[in-house]
């Protein structure tokens, strides 16, 4: 099989080598798609190396079929078509047994720690070989849009952070996939009105068609003003779905009283920024992180997606062949494609 291997921060190279063997308990997928995220580039650039460790084959946003399945598995069956649930969580210590399996203390991660989805074939270990992480697919949905399922699970569990709903001003900053996802989620729980702020003149239409009432260039237009010009004081639920922490502040002053702002995004570095805690203080806004997703997170988005609630496809810029990778990388980097996958 072909694989994209990461020896070092920024040394990857394609690679041909036997798909890898199972055990009794385990079970081999063969990829159809392997989606590339944000958070690849940034493993790929080491950029992010928490819980990564080297030789890896990178890649979480996952789809394919069983290909072979050990004979202590009763699960699943080859030829299942399944989306890949990439979390592997313990079950046992305090975060997962209060539901938020995604800060598992104990936790495992396909793409991080163990071999990912640019490859032919992956190797899932027994762990992970349940219905938690592994998830059959119905016959009218794709490969292409089970491998989105993982991050529209990741923008559930923001929005869940947020507590978007019925009647609220959502302002959500950054329009890339991740951005359109939050338009898509925030609408379907009824909020009332939906801005989206990015530099890119692409998204902000692609906003539009989403579903966003507004869509806004912060180079030209002040997101508060575009607040008060709706009667409003700012926005109550706010998502920053970018990673450009000089804008952190902005964002507080345009939080409404009572409101929520939620980062998203990971950041460079260390991620510092400048937050005015007397905003905080005296509006009484919470400010809230959202990392990952959880099971639930992922059992919600699989349904949303293979129930028709919310269409992924248009999101889908490009299909490169792994032989490709590299140039698919580069594209992806540039900002100038949505979801570009690759198909192994």
């Amino acid at each position: 099989m072909k694989k994209i291997v990461l020896s070092n921060p920024n040394e990857f190279r394609l690679e041909i080598s036997p798909p890898p063997g199972i055990e009794a308990d385990e079970l081999l997928i063969k990829v159809a798609y392997c989606a590339i995220c944000a958070t690849d580039i940034r493993i790929l650039e080491g950029k992010k190396t928490k819980g990564v460790s080297y030789p890896r084959v990178v890649g979480h946003e996952i789809s394919g079929t069983i290909y072979e399945v050990g004979n202590q598995v009763t699960l699943f069956r080859p030829g299942d078509r399944v989306s890949v649930a990439p979390i592997i969580a313990c079950g046992h210590c305090r975060n997962c047994l209060c539901g938020r399996e995604n800060l598992c203390l104990n936790r495992s991660t396909i793409g991080y720690d163990i071999d990912g989805g640019f490859a032919g074939y992956i190797r899932i270990p027994a762990v992970a070989a349940t219905k938690k992480n592994i998830f059959v697919i119905p016959r009218h949905l794709s490969f292409k849009e089970a491998a989105l399922i993982e991050p529209l699970a990741c923008c559930l569990n923001g929005n869940n952070k947020a507590d978007i709903g019925q009647g609220d001003h959502v302002l959500i900053v950054g329009a890339g996939t991740i951005g359109q996802f939050h338009v898509l989620l925030s609408k379907l729980r009824g909020a009332n009105f939906v801005v989206v702020s990015d530099l890119l003149e692409y998204r902000r239409a692609k906003a539009l068609t989403t579903g966003a009432d507004r869509a806004i260039n912060p180079a030209v237009e002040n997101i508060l003003d575009v607040a008060q010009k709706n009667g409003v004081d700012g926005f109550n639920k706010i998502i920053f779905a970018c990673a450009a922490t000089s804008e952190i502040n902005n964002l507080v002053n345009c939080c409404a009283k009572g409101g929520t702002v939620v980062l998203f995004s990971g950041f460079p570095d260390r991620g510092l920024g400048n937050i005015d805690l007397n905003a905080l203080h005296y509006k009484e806004i919470q400010l809230a992180g959202s990392s990952g997703y959880t099971q639930k997170n992922y059992a919600d988005a699989f349904s949303l997606v293979s129930d028709g609630k919310i269409d992924v496809k248009p999101f889908i810029s490009a299909v490169y062949t792994i032989d490709d990778f590299v140039d698919a990388y580069q594209k992806q980097k540039s900002g100038s494609e949505f979801k570009i996958l690759i198909k192994s």
